[in-house]
């Protein structure tokens, strides 16, 4: 595999990553892999070190942590989406909470000596990232790229409870965090172009935008989504009230969702979502602005190392 440095989110998981990591480095140890190993000191620190990572020439670079660190080390090695097709590969190890995108690509889970077989003997498959361009937080447009999803709506204003709850991790804070939103939230007009043409407008509770089928915690928000297809795919949860809403969760968490005809999937390679109201859009758990937002698809834009 040549070069590997792995970039280390110790806090991530509630510090999980921290304290299971060496478990995960005895296993590449036994296999025969060398690695540098680069640890995290702030938010935004993983885009900095995946950055100079490639600058360096490294071939291989191991997001350990969580969908936070995977979003960061994405955004260093493209450059927010800028600098498609890096010679630097991406792999990712799920120490932190959370893991979502893992799940769509069928990496090992909290079995190390599986994940380190994969980076040994994994393979290398072009994979699509979405960049987004929004309003940032002092009002001018903004850009970067995101793997996985981009929620707006009650999804997005639970993403912002949910760090009350972190201490629960994964579905069950996400839930709690759900339910907490759900009973203050308003739903919003919207408005969902894509491809140029408008295919949603009115209220809606939620839209997911995704190029990985899982986020929340395990939730298959998108679960037609593929992030190999060269396509994005969204859902809209229209205009539900809180019963309704409560009724829907655990069909969401299978993906049955899609069988209410209040909700609507679509797909293309560019999306443009408007609210009427200030809405906060997520992107793989972080909240960089508002909407609206444009999302284009950058068919096979990261080499990633899959099993």
């Amino acid at each position: 595999m040549g070069k590997i440095r792995i970039v280390l989110n110790m806090k991530a998981g509630r510090g999980k990553s921290g304290k299971v990591f060496p478990e995960l480095a005895k296993h590449m140890q036994e296999l025969g892999l060398s690695f540098d190993l680069q640890v995290t000191q702030k938010q935004g620190h993983a885009v900095e070190l995946a950055r100079q990572a490639r600058l360096d020439g490294v071939d291989l670079v191991i997001a350990a942590g969580g969908d936070g660190t995977y979003h960061e080390v994405m955004n260093g090695l493209t450059e927010g989406g800028k600098l498609p097709c890096p010679a630097t590969a991406m792999g990712v190890v799920t120490t932190g909470s959370g893991c979502d995108f893992p799940r769509s690509i069928n990496m090992p889970r909290d079995d190390w000596k599986a994940a380190a077989q994969v980076i040994r003997q994994g393979k290398l498959k072009q994979v699509d990232i979405v960049k987004a361009t929004y309003i940032g937080p002092y009002g001018a447009m903004e850009s970067k790229a995101f793997i996985n999803a981009s929620n707006a709506g009650l999804t997005s204003e639970t993403i912002l409870s949910a760090e009350s709850f972190k201490i629960l991790g994964g579905k069950a804070g996400y839930l709690l965090a759900g339910i907490k939103t759900l009973l203050a939230y308003k739903n919003r007009e919207i408005r969902l172009v894509v491809d140029g043409e408008e295919a949603f407008r009115g209220k809606a509770t939620m839209v997911t935008v995704g190029n990985g089928t899982y986020c929340g915690g395990g939730i298959m928000f998108t679960p037609s989504a593929d992030p190999f297809d060269g396509m994005i795919d969204a859902v809209v949860i229209g205009d539900l009230n809180i019963w309704e809403v409560l009724k829907e969760i655990p069909r969401i968490y299978s993906g049955g969702h899609l069988a209410n005809p209040k909700v609507k999937a679509y797909r293309g390679k560019t999306m443009r979502l408007e609210s009427k109201l200030p809405l906060y859009a997520e992107m793989d758990g972080e909240m960089p602005g508002t909407l609206p937002v444009e999302y284009e698809v950058l068919p096979g834009a990261l080499k990633l190392l899959v099993p």
